[in-house]
C-alpha cells in the first residue's frame, strides 16, 4: 500500500488560509470587545455635559445692557459675587485676575461676574470694583440685574445656591447672602461642562487645563 503525501503547494496553500482566517477573527474580536479603542486617542479628556446656559439678557458695569447670547462661540468662567463682601468674595475675585491674566492672550475665553447682590451693586459700584482689580473691560464683564431674574438664572440655569441671610441669622452686618464659592466653566455652545471651589488652587488650576481643552472641541 502507498502512503498519500501532501504536495508542498497544497501545505502551503492551507497556512495562507489558516493565516487569513485568524486574522479575520481578530479583526471581527477587536471590534466587539474594543469598539472605541480606535475612535478615542488613550489618555484624551472630556468633560462631561452638566447643563445648558438660557441666556438672559442683564446690566454691565458700564451701565449698557449685555445679552449673553453674545457669549456664544466663546469659552467662559463665572462667578457669583457682591462688591462689599467681606468673606470669600475678594478672593475668588482674586483668583479669576489671575486666570484672565495667565489666559489673556487666549482671545476666545471670557470671564463674568454676575453680582448676587444687584440691589446695591449699581453699575458704578461694579465699574470701581473691577477697576480695583484691574479687570480688562473686553473680557471679563460685571452683570446685574433684577433681583428675582438674578437669582433664578443662578440656582436654574448654574445650579447653584444663593439665598438673602435674614437679619438675624447674620454674622456682620454686610453678610447679607449665601452663594456658592464655585466658578463655572461654559463651552462655546452655552453648556455647562464644570464647577471648581475656588478656595481649592489644585482646582483652579484643573480649571484652565479644562479651558484649553474647551478650547480645542
Amino acid at each position: 500500500m502507498t502512503q498519500k503525501t501532501s504536495s508542498p503547494n497544497s501545505f502551503l496553500s492551507k497556512l495562507v488560509w489558516t493565516i487569513f482566517a485568524l486574522t479575520l477573527f481578530a479583526i471581527f474580536a477587536k471590534g466587539i470587545f474594543a469598539p472605541h479603542s480606535a475612535s478615542i486617542p488613550k489618555g484624551t479628556k472630556t468633560l462631561p455635559v452638566l447643563g445648558e446656559i438660557h441666556p438672559v439678557v442683564l446690566t454691565q458695569q458700564n451701565g449698557s445692557r449685555f445679552d449673553l447670547v453674545a457669549l456664544r462661540d466663546k469659552v467662559w468662567v463665572a462667578d457669583f459675587i457682591f462688591t462689599h463682601c467681606a468673606g470669600p468674595c475678594p478672593l475668588m475675585t482674586a483668583q479669576m485676575s489671575q486666570l484672565a491674566k495667565k489666559l489673556r492672550e487666549e482671545t476666545d475665553v471670557q470671564f463674568v461676574s454676575f453680582s448676587v447682590d444687584p440691589e446695591r451693586d449699581t453699575p458704578e459700584a461694579l465699574s470701581k470694583y473691577a477697576a480695583r482689580y484691574e479687570a480688562d473691560p473686553k473680557v471679563w464683564l460685571f452683570l446685574t440685574g433684577d433681583k428675582k431674574e438674578v437669582y433664578s438664572f443662578i440656582q436654574k440655569q448654574f445650579l447653584l445656591g444663593v439665598t438673602d441671610i435674614l437679619p438675624g441669622e447674620r454674622e456682620a452686618a454686610d453678610q447679607t447672602v449665601s452663594h456658592s464659592t464655585k466658578f463655572a466653566l461654559v463651552d462655546r455652545r452655552l453648556r455647562l461642562r464644570g464647577f471648581y471651589e475656588t478656595l481649592d488652587l489644585g482646582q483652579v488650576d484643573r480649571l484652565a487645563e479644562d479651558i484649553a481643552i474647551l478650547l480645542k472641541e
